[in-house]
């Protein structure tokens, strides 16, 4: 997908700088936010990062661009976010061997 294209389907961008294995995109695209009741008792996992204003209904819509420079996390990140495409339909550029 090019950038004008991804503009068009996104609602905004999430940019992940140093992504490692993908374990923050993973969050963004699956964990409730917590922010609004903290401490609440909950049933699910939530993710405090994420502001109220993003709930995951939100970040759902937004695309991804994950920088990682360590290549020994290639590998991992790639599935992790060919995973989150295939399960989730969302938009994520990988770029290895680069830092942001």
């Amino acid at each position: 997908c090019h950038r004008a294209t991804m503009a068009t389907r996104c609602s905004g961008t999430f940019i992940d700088a140093g992504a490692n294995s993908g374990d923050s995109l993973h969050m963004w695209y699956t964990a409730e936010s917590c922010s609004t009741a903290p401490h609440a008792l909950r049933r699910k996992p939530c993710a405090w990062q994420w502001p109220w204003w993003l709930p995951l209904s939100v970040r759902l819509s937004y695309c991804a661009l994950a920088y990682e420079p360590n290549p020994q996390l290639a590998g991992q990140l790639l599935h992790t976010a060919a995973a989150l495409r295939h399960k989730l339909g969302v938009h994520i550029e990988v770029f290895n061997g680069t830092a942001f």
